[in-house]
């Protein structure tokens, strides 16, 4: 599982465009003080029940969280 996950974030930190034609879109509630929600991408882990969910810019990959598909 560990191999697949890591092999997930790194075909992420790889890949020329971002959010892939696959991933979902959908909004994460963010922590106090704000409170306010993050846009996010979620992209499959392939062959587990996992999902990486991140947010890109051109200079930037931040994984946000790993939540089962």
């Amino acid at each position: 599982m560990r191999q697949k996950l890591a092999r997930a974030v790194a075909l992420l930190a790889a890949s020329d465009m971002l959010p892939g034609a696959d991933d979902l879109r959908t909004m994460l509630p963010q922590a106090a003080p704000q409170g306010l929600s993050l846009m996010v991408y979620g992209a499959r882990v392939a062959g587990t029940s996992l999902r990486l969910w991140y947010t890109a810019t051109d200079e930037e990959l931040v994984l946000r969280a790993l939540t089962r598909a």
